[in-house]
Parts: C-alpha cells; sequence; structure tokens
C-alpha cells in the first residue's frame, strides 16, 4: 500500500473498484482516517499511462461529475485537460455539492486535477477540507474542537479574513506533498490579514506528541500573507541568493514550515539528541544562570576589557542580573554594580572605583552580546553578533524561553545553508528542513533534492518522507527541553 506522497492514478482501475474503495472508506466515521484511506490506494502514474484505449474527447468538452465517473480513471484524467476554468468551477461546485464522506478516490483524483484551474474561493475551501481535513476558516472547524479555535483566535491579531484563490491554490500545492499523516496534526490553517508583512505561526493546543492513539491533532496555524508572496523567485526567510531557500515563493515554504511545528510538537523530532547532533546544538538552561553566563563568556573571543578576577566576577554577576531583569542596560548598571566591595578604599574612592568597573563592564564583549542576543534582536538574522565569537554562536531562540542555544559559526558560515532562520533554535531549524525536503518533492520525484545529505538521510531515517513515523527513541519527552 503506498503513502500519500505517491498518489497517482492507476490507469486500469475501473468505476467498480473506485466505487468500492468508496464506499469501504466511507464507513470510516474519522475523516482523517479516512483520507488515508482514500488516498493510500491511489497508485500508478496518471498522466504517464497510457491512454490509447480512451475515447477521443470532444472538441472543448469538459464531461460532467457523473461522466467522470463512467470512465476509466485514466481517461477522466485526460478527459479533463479539455477543461477550461469555467468549467472546472462548475465540476468544483458538484465535488463541493457532496458531502465529504461520500467523497471516493475518483474524486480525489478530480480534485487534484482541477484545482489550479478552479477561480471560486468557496469551492477551493471545501474542496481542501473534504480532500485533505484541513479547515481554511474558524468558522468550519468541528464543534469539539470550538473551544481551542476559540482560544487561537483569541490571539493577536484577531481579524479573520478570507483566503484569496492564490492562497488557496498555494495551500492545495502545499497540502498534495506532504503524507496525510502529516496534515492530521492540522485541524485549521487561517489567515487573519493580507497585510505587506508575511509570517506565519502554528499553536498546537492540548494535545500530547508522545499519545499514539491520538487521530486528530489540536494543530491551528496563523498565516500573514498578500498575493505578493506567492511569486516564484520571491525567496522564502533570506534575502542572500546562495541559500537553499532562495527562489521559493514565501506562502508555500511558511506553510509548509508551520505545519512541520504541528509535526514536531512537544520537540518529538527537534529535541531529539540524534537530531541536534548533526549541528551540533547545546541548550543553556536559564534555570541555571552561572553556567548560561559562563557559556557565553566562553564563546566570545574578548570577553571582557583587561580585568581583574574580582571585576571578572562582578561583570558575570551583571550579565545574570540581565538576563533575569530585562530593564537593565548598560546606561543602567548602577544597582547591578552597587554590591561590589572595595573594602581596601575609603568611601569616596571606593565610588570612584566602583564608576570605573561600571565603564568597564559597560564596555565588556559579554554584557553587549547579552543585550545583543535577547530573541527580540533577531540575531540569528544579524553578521554583525559573530564578530566577538570564537567558533559558537549563543543567543536566546524566543523571549522568556527557559533556554538560550548554541551552536558552531562554521554550520552558517562554511556550509550549505537552508537561510539564516534556521538558526533561531533546533525546532526552528527542524521546520525549515522539513519545508526545505517536500518544497522539491513533485509529482515523479522524492523530496529533498536541495537538502543537505546529513539532514536528509536523518530525515527518511525519521521516516518523515513518507508519514510512516519512527518517532522518537525516547519515551518520554527530552528532559533537557522545556515541558
Amino acid at each position: 500500500m503506498s503513502d500519500r506522497d505517491q498518489v497517482q492514478l492507476n490507469a486500469g482501475v475501473e468505476k467498480d473498484s473506485a466505487s468500492e474503495q468508496g464506499s469501504l472508506c466511507a464507513n470510516r466515521s474519522d475523516l482523517s482516517v479516512r483520507n488515508e484511506c482514500m488516498t493510500q490506494d491511489i497508485a500508478g502514474k496518471g498522466a504517464k499511462a497510457a491512454t490509447e484505449h480512451c475515447a477521443p474527447p470532444a472538441a472543448n468538452a469538459c464531461p460532467s461529475l457523473e461522466q467522470l465517473s463512467e470512465m476509466k480513471e485514466d481517461c477522466a484524467l485526460a478527459a479533463l485537460g479539455a477543461c477550461k476554468p469555467w468549467q472546472c468551477d462548475a465540476l468544483a461546485s458538484q465535488l463541493v455539492a457532496m458531502p465529504a464522506h461520500a467523497w471516493n478516490k475518483r474524486h480525489f483524483a478530480i480534485s487534484d486535477a482541477i484545482y489550479k484551474q478552479v477561480t471560486v474561493a468557496d469551492y477551493l475551501a471545501p474542496m481542501l477540507k473534504a480532500r485533505f481535513g484541513v479547515a481554511t476558516s474558524l468558522d468550519s472547524v468541528d464543534a469539539d474542537q470550538r473551544e481551542n479555535a476559540e482560544t487561537f483566535q483569541n490571539s493577536e491579531p484577531k481579524k479573520e479574513v478570507p483566503w484569496t484563490v492564490a492562497g488557496l491554490r498555494h495551500l492545495y500545492d502545499a497540502f498534495i506533498r506532504l503524507p496525510q499523516a502529516h496534515l492530521n496534526t492540522v485541524v485549521a490553517i487561517v489567515t487573519f490579514d493580507t497585510a505587506s508583512v508575511m509570517y506565519g505561526d502554528a499553536n498546537v493546543v492540548g494535545k500530547s506528541w508522545a499519545d499514539p492513539n491520538l487521530l486528530h491533532g489540536q494543530g491551528f496555524i496563523r498565516i500573514l500573507y498578500s498575493d505578493s508572496h506567492l511569486v516564484s523567485g520571491k525567496n522564502a526567510k533570506s534575502d542572500r541568493q546562495e541559500d537553499l531557500s532562495y527562489g521559493f515563493d514565501k506562502l508555500s515554504f511558511a506553510v509548509l514550515h508551520e505545519i512541520a511545528h504541528s509535526v514536531d510538537s512537544g520537540k518529538k523530532y527537534s529535541g531529539e539528541e540524534d537530531y541536534r547532533k548533526i549541528t551540533d546544538w547545546k541548550a543553556h538552561p536559564v534555570s541555571d544562570p552561572d553556567q548560561l553566563v559562563q557559556a557565553i563568556f566562553d564563546c566570545l573571543a574578548v570577553p571582557t576589557p583587561p580585568m581583574t578576577d574580582a571585576e571578572i566576577a562582578a561583570t558575570k554577576n551583571v550579565g545574570k542580573a540581565m538576563i533575569k531583569d530585562r530593564e537593565i542596560t548598560r546606561k543602567n548598571l548602577d544597582g547591578a554594580v552597587s554590591d561590589v566591595e572595595f573594602s581596601d578604599q575609603d568611601p569616596e574612592t571606593q565610588e570612584v572605583s566602583r564608576e570605573i568597573l561600571r565603564q568597564k563592564i559597560r564596555t565588556s564583549g559579554l554584557i553587549l552580546h547579552i543585550l545583543r542576543a535577547f530573541a527580540n534582536q533577531d540575531p540569528w538574522n544579524k553578521e554583525d553578533r559573530f564578530d566577538n565569537m570564537k567558533d559558537r554562536h549563543i543567543h536566546e531562540g524566543y523571549t522568556g524561553d527557559n533556554f538560550w542555544y548554541s551552536y558552531p559559526i562554521a554550520a552558517r558560515k562554511s556550509e550549505p545553508r537552508i537561510n539564516s532562520y534556521q538558526f533561531r533554535d533546533p525546532s526552528e531549524e527542524f521546520a525549515e528542513v522539513y519545508a526545505m525536503f517536500y518544497i522539491t518533492k513533485t509529482e515523479n520525484s522524492e523530496g529533498g533534492k536541495k537538502l543537505p545529505d546529513k539532514f536528509k538521510t536523518w530525515f527518511i531515517g525519521k521516516g518523515l518522507h513518507t508519514g510512516q513515523d519512527k518517532g522518537s527513541k525516547n519515551p518520554e519527552q527530552p528532559k533537557h527541553e522545556e515541558p
């Protein structure tokens, strides 16, 4: 039984076989299980199948859904080649008039064949829901998922707006590349604002990644985009033409990236030791400030100006205070330095010594790096953040996160990289790896053509290319990661 990655049309499948499969799968009550059932049975090479036995289509004739059901499957596909956009709209209207549970693999194939020509968003959206089990509006989320949907909707920005036709086509194009098992982790992908700024956000609510009995997750994905982000040649997340992600439209890449977060819920993959070894990620817990500040200190080529051991210790204490309290800046070190003792000096001399120490601390590499390595400074995107590094970079992944992360600078400077955003933290790197694997997947070739071998080998070894999840080696969430 092939995976949905290899969904194609079998030239020799007759209507009765399609109807029988549709009936068997329609009896599966869970939509995601039914979709998996349907898609796994579609095999073959579709357009490449021999169609000499098919009756030649009439000039400019597009068959109806009923006529397509009477044809051999390969002949039905061949006949769809004559359909104009308005005729594809008519077919789409017939498809979406059917309840989703009544779709069989023939309907799946017809949907796949016409979606790029459908011009009505009110047809494309229910086609996506019936075909893949993913909603494109919170209005169409199942009642038992409404509570989570409302939680998601209450996040900023709050105004949901409809998808454009072009946006829905890109969603379909992304979905058709993926294993159904991965799509089963997503409840809805909605757009809240067609703005000039492009970003995506995946929330996974109330889902235990370790529970193998969960057939449908609680993943909600928010995408902000405009149709200007859909043009081929737009890079995904970096302006560097040498980056591997350069040249793909932003929306498709962003959708795949956010689905990856749902697949990786609880850092199921990105928290694994064997994954983190690929780039040599190290996690530095905020709960151990001595270890964290020492790790930052060790990464710097020039951590401080010439200082005594006591002054270095004072500088580290200020660094710990800054990580704990972001209100402390280089201009506001009085409280952080006030407890430094100069016991052999009179009070007036002590204050002068403290001011000299404050100046040393203000200009130290340690303090400067901490200020520039907070997540709100986007340190992974700014090359000047590496000027004072030895061989590793270290920064905060997310504001308020429980970890800072470090990795070798060589990983971004001397090796082919996907883009700079992969270096935010291991989970973002996983999402970029996932998107890079599937963005190059086509009907006739597997994904990962541009992905570095070290990632591709690991990805395939985990079964992520097929949806046959080989899972984490760990029986529970990695202890070194946040709960």
